[in-house]
């Protein structure tokens, strides 16, 4: 199987490069095939691929800078690009953060941003997978990943998906707490990236999601992160993501005070990024130390309001690459294996658009996913996400039709933003400080 990842120089790629070496045995993979615009982060995550590999000469890396090379013949394509860098990202957050806002890389206006700027790249990227790699699945990894997702499927169709390991870890953290896999317990989710609620977890026709809850709450992440309390009053666990929502206030204080996570990660990856030294060893060594202290700070403003306890989590420990390589694996044998997934939704979430991507488990086989139809939230949960929905379409509407009129709007339609008044102080902003943002939205 030929995989290639585009926006191989990202500070990840090992990590995914990882988990597809723990798959290797059981899915034949040619070379992984990096591809990034910027030849300097390719070569040092290169270095880093070659150190951790050694003498065992596991899944060697191709690296490119040509697109269409990178493409070709490719049977899955990974997407993880951050168009503008962490820079861009440091705006993205900032802005909001100054006028009282919620700055967050994939919630509120940072979202916002973040998918504008990014949508075009995805869906010139998903044309030339069309052009070069006819067939092949998209597996989208880049933030926000519904959004984004969505306008690759209008590209591809069914063969693009969204993959974010937060779904997963709630699953797993919720079965080790009753002492399980999870794979042996079958999980009823129903979200949009980073929103969305476990409803119930299948021994079999049994749920065991009410013993959970009323006997083992306390070791669920999730759960401490949304307060025990209110999990036990609303019976479901939410995503992790649910903080910036439930403690927005708290969270916009600890940003202030600590600086946004854009720019604790900027700092963090310039030490690794900046080194002279070319040598493997060496980058293996920084690379991991700069991941540690990555790790450690993971969702720090949130573990504020409450929770002291590791996430496993993209940034905490599972990974997204992890889900990335078991999709690979269960297309590549046709396991049918469960696996939670950014899909169209064609009414498997009954009370959202069809064009929607949503996240729920599916099964996954040689054709790809099939998704599990899940049934209503309670109204409190799924009037959020209804409105979460409505700035995920309103950005789209940007992405498509630029104007100041429709940045405004996407920025105006996301809950966390109190009012149109903001919104355009928010748009303003990031027109004076984005480059090249002002002449797009003219």
């Amino acid at each position: 199987m030929r995989i290639a990842l585009v926006g191989g120089g990202g500070f990840r790629t090992p990590s995914v490069h990882d988990a597809l070496v723990q798959i290797s045995s059981e899915v034949p993979i040619e070379p992984l095939v990096l591809h990034d615009v910027d030849g300097r982060r390719l070569e040092r995550i290169a270095a880093v691929i070659e150190a951790a590999n050694g003498a065992r000469g596991e899944l060697g890396v191709r690296t490119t800078t040509d697109l269409d090379e990178a493409l070709d013949g490719a049977d899955v394509v990974f997407v993880a690009i951050r168009p503008g860098g962490l820079e861009a990202r440091v705006v993205d957050e900032a802005v909001p953060l100054e006028l009282g806002v919620l700055g967050q890389e994939t919630v509120g206006p940072g979202g916002v941003a973040f998918a504008l700027r990014t949508i075009p790249e995805v869906v010139r990227i998903a044309e030339t997978v069309r052009g070069r790699a006819p067939g092949a699945w998209f597996v989208n990894l880049t933030n926000p990943v519904g959004v984004v997702t969505e306008a690759a499927r209008v590209v591809l169709g069914s063969k693009a998906v969204g993959v974010c390991d937060s779904p997963t870890a709630l699953w797993r953290n919720a079965s080790a707490a009753m002492g399980r896999s999870a794979t042996t317990l079958r999980p009823s989710y129903a979200g949009l990236n980073h929103l969305g609620w476990l409803t119930a977890l299948r021994d079999g026709d049994h749920d065991v999601l009410p013993t959970l809850i009323g006997e083992h709450l306390d070791e669920v992440h999730e759960a401490r992160l949304a307060g025990i309390a209110s999990v036990r009053a609303r019976g479901l666990i939410p995503n992790e993501y649910l903080t910036y929502y439930r403690d927005t206030d708290a969270v916009i204080r600890a940003f202030r005070r600590d600086g946004s996570r854009a720019q604790v990660l900027a700092a963090q990856q310039a030490r690794f990024y900046d080194a002279r030294s070319q040598d493997p060893t060496a980058a293996l060594t920084a690379w991991r130390a700069a991941k540690d202290e990555r790790h450690g700070t993971y969702m720090s403003e949130a573990r504020d309001q409450g929770d002291r306890g590791s996430a496993i989590t993209d940034e905490g420990g599972l990974g997204y690459g992890n889900v990335a390589a078991a999709f690979v694996r269960a297309v590549a044998n046709d396991t049918r294996e469960r696996m939670i997934l950014g899909v169209g939704n064609d009414g498997a979430v009954p009370w959202l658009d069809n064009r929607a991507t949503v996240e729920i488990p599916c099964e996954v086989g040689a054709d790809g996913p099939e998704p599990e139809p899940q049934s209503t939230l309670p109204p409190p949960e799924r009037e959020l996400m209804e409105r979460v929905r409505e700035a995920e379409r309103a950005t789209s509407v940007a992405a498509e039709t630029p104007s100041v009129r429709s940045l405004v709007d996407a920025i105006a339609a996301h809950p966390v933003v109190p009012s149109r008044e903001l919104a355009e102080r928010i748009a303003d902003a990031y027109l004076e400080r984005h480059d090249g943002m002002r002449e797009r939205f003219a």
